[in-house]
């Protein structure tokens, strides 16, 4: 590794472990305080879902710690599925608005999940299956108040939300529970594929199958509702009729970092992923200096440092980068996380901090200190040295009938792209990679592999530009297609 990104990297574990505090309290778990700064007291509340993206690094240095730190939740979950805004050893912080109580962003599962694919402790999945199906389904209950299967921020919406101040729709259109919600959505989605590949693992094949088709089924209607193709981006939308404007026409057609989601939720398809990539490397909407900010830079309340109106969050980051690896976008994912790997490390060298946010546009950083969600970066790192993965998995229970070789994607391709095949038995399987002369200049792969589908990523850095053909071959079975490199 570059001597400074190997610097963030065990900077990221220290900070992480500094957070995590034994069990007290209310807490029969270890559980973390978000920020360790001594002069700011809201930081010692206790945890909640969107720092726990934190765990998905903090996994790789202590299993069981971060396992422990989401059973802090389940054992304060409730009857009905709901689990409280934040949880800590003297904190159950439930923020009761209206008639509700908030909760927040619903990345539980995908957590869960996420922890069980590197820990491997079957007694946690069980659990964490039965807590999250609770959790799943509370959301279904409460969050969906016209009954349309697309579901809304709901209680202190602003709160339970997670970007809570100084986002554009919230200040300038509506309250979010005006709204079916983008984000919301696109969580659902992956809960409803986290829990899907849970039950698989567990052996409850119907409700994997059940689970898949609740993810297929949701992803179906936000690309139906909420995808312009004018724009070509993803939207909030009117819950009342299913539009984008709410007080003016078109008002709610803000590109916020939200329309990204779908990319990390496997919602997009290809060609609606190559528009939202082209959004994204656009110097003039997202890609910054140093990051994807929260809120286009050409909207007219974009602030670098302001809170959810520019400012790069680092675990936003993360899923972002995730996206673009589910889709193949190998090459873009890492020029996004040295981009922010850049700042991150300009705040260590200069001041020893890690921030809550950093601007996409200099070296500044706010507004609190040793937030422990930044310590994800340590796991871009990790993932950067296996990008497969990040990469889009076919849905537990799909039957796979025939043979088949897809169309590798991106094509053309200027570094990395991702080949898709699939065997209805175990077999061994071999592709190559033939020129035009039809030289062999590569062999992908060459081994046995199970029934389903599968995927493999393409490293072209030591061929040249030009057209390629790539050939599977298993079984008796053949096929060919060509790639373009472009370099």
């Amino acid at each position: 590794l570059d001597p400074d990104i190997e610097m963030m990297y065990w900077n990221a574990f220290n900070l992480m472990r500094q957070c995590m505090l034994p069990p007290e309290g209310e807490c029969s778990y270890n559980y973390y305080v978000f920020s360790r700064e001594p002069s700011w007291g809201w930081g010692h509340g206790g945890q909640v879902f969107h720092e726990s993206l934190a765990m998905l690094a903090y996994v790789f240095m202590d299993s069981l710690s971060a396992i422990n730190s989401q059973r802090v939740y389940m054992e304060r979950q409730w009857e009905n599925g709901y689990i409280n805004y934040r949880t800590g050893p003297y904190l159950d912080e439930t923020i009761p608005y209206g008639d509700q109580y908030t909760t927040s962003a619903p990345w539980f599962n995908w957590e869960n999940w996420e922890i069980y694919k590197l820990a491997k402790d079957t007694l946690f999945l069980k659990d964490a299956y039965k807590s999250g199906k609770k959790f799943y389904q509370f959301w279904l209950e409460n969050r969906d108040a016209d009954s349309d299967s697309l579901c809304e921020w709901g209680a202190h919406a602003v709160l339970e939300c997670v970007r809570d101040g100084q986002v554009a729709v919230w200040d300038q259109v509506g309250w979010p529970s005006n709204f079916e919600g983008l984000d919301l959505n696109c969580m659902l989605v992956n809960e409803a594929k986290s829990l899907a590949k849970m039950a698989q693992a567990l052996g409850y094949s119907n409700e994997a199958q059940s689970w898949s088709g609740e993810a297929q089924s949701r992803a179906a209607r936000i690309n139906q509702s909420m995808w312009d193709p004018e724009s070509g981006f993803y939207y909030n939308i009117d819950k009342a009729d299913h539009d984008f404007s709410f007080n003016n026409p078109n008002d709610l057609k803000r590109m916020e970092i939200i329309g990204f989601l779908p990319l990390w939720a496997g919602i997009a398809s290809p060609e609606q992923a190559q528009q939202l990539v082209q959004h994204l490397q656009n110097q003039y909407e997202f890609m910054r200096k140093y990051g994807v900010p929260t809120l286009a830079a050409n909207d007219s309340y974009y602030n670098p440092m302001g809170y959810w109106n520019g400012p790069v969050w680092v675990q936003w980051q993360y899923l972002i980068f995730r996206g673009l690896l589910r889709y193949g976008y190998v090459e873009e994912a890492r020029q996004l996380a040295g981009r922010v790997f850049e700042n991150v490390i300009y705040q260590l060298k200069t001041n020893h901090w890690f921030w809550e946010l950093y601007s996409p546009d200099d070296n500044r950083a706010g507004w609190n200190k040793t937030y422990i969600w930044a310590g994800i970066v340590a796991r871009m790192v990790l993932d950067l040295q296996n990008p497969a993965v990040g990469m889009d998995k076919p849905n537990p229970g799909t039957v796979v009938k025939g043979y088949g070789l897809e169309q590798n994607y991106p094509n053309p391709f200027n570094a990395a792209t991702t080949i898709r095949f699939q065997i209805p038995k175990t077999s061994r399987v071999s592709i190559q990679i033939f020129d035009l002369n039809g030289r062999e200049v590569l062999t992908l792969t060459d081994r046995s592999y199970s029934a389903g589908e599968h995927l493999i990523s393409l490293d072209a850095g030591r061929l040249s530009s030009g057209v390629y053909y790539y050939r599977l071959v298993t079984d008796g079975y053949s096929q060919v297609k060509k790639f373009l490199l472009v370099k």
